[in-house]
Formats: C-alpha cells, sequence, structure tokens
C-alpha cells in the first residue's frame, strides 16, 4: 500500500478495543467500537491514498484501505487469533509480555 512502519504512541499487547471512523460507515462497516486482540509496538503510517477505518486509544492507525479501492484493507489489530497460536507467541515472545506486565 506504500506506507512506512514507525514507532507507535503506545505498545498494545493484549485485548484493547478499536473504535470505527465516519469512514468505515461509508463503506458499509458499522460497528462502533470492537475488542480485539493486538501485539504491537509499531504503526504503519498512512499516503494520502489511504483512508483511516478505525484506531484505538494506543495506535491512531488500526484499520485502513486504500481510497478508491475499497476491496483492499490493511489490518493493524490481529483477527487471526486463536488459543494455539496466542499460547505460542506467549511462550516466544517473554519480553513483550514483561513489558505489558503480562
Amino acid at each position: 500500500m506504500g506506507g512506512k512502519t514507525g514507532k507507535a504512541e503506545h505498545s498494545e499487547v493484549g485485548l484493547f478495543p478499536i473504535t470505527f471512523t465516519d469512514a468505515a460507515k461509508s463503506v458499509g462497516i458499522e460497528l462502533g467500537q470492537l475488542n480485539t486482540f493486538h501485539w504491537h509496538n509499531d504503526m504503519p503510517n498512512l499516503t494520502d491514498d489511504m483512508v483511516l477505518f478505525a484506531k484505538s486509544e494506543g495506535c491512531s492507525n488500526q484499520m485502513f484501505g486504500l481510497r478508491d479501492n475499497g476491496l483492499v484493507l490493511g489490518l493493524q489489530f490481529h483477527a487471526e487469533f486463536n488459543q494455539n497460536n496466542l499460547h505460542s507467541m506467549c511462550e516466544n515472545c517473554t519480553l513483550d509480555t514483561q513489558m505489558q506486565g503480562i
């Protein structure tokens, strides 16, 4: 999508809510707020041809898409987590969990 990655305002590891923007509503995403799993210290920076669809308190760019193509989405949060891969992440990424006090 062309954006560069930089440091997030805050590290997020755990379950945190994301808030959907008015732009999300304009493409049919009307969820308001949703609890999602996060495991990141970095954040994608958006380019002029991207539109923001969701943000969180710790990371302002959680879900975004190309302005002229509603079929291309970028997600900062982790929609793919399940019990098995979460357990593996906790075992293998202890520095991240220690930094968060988990």
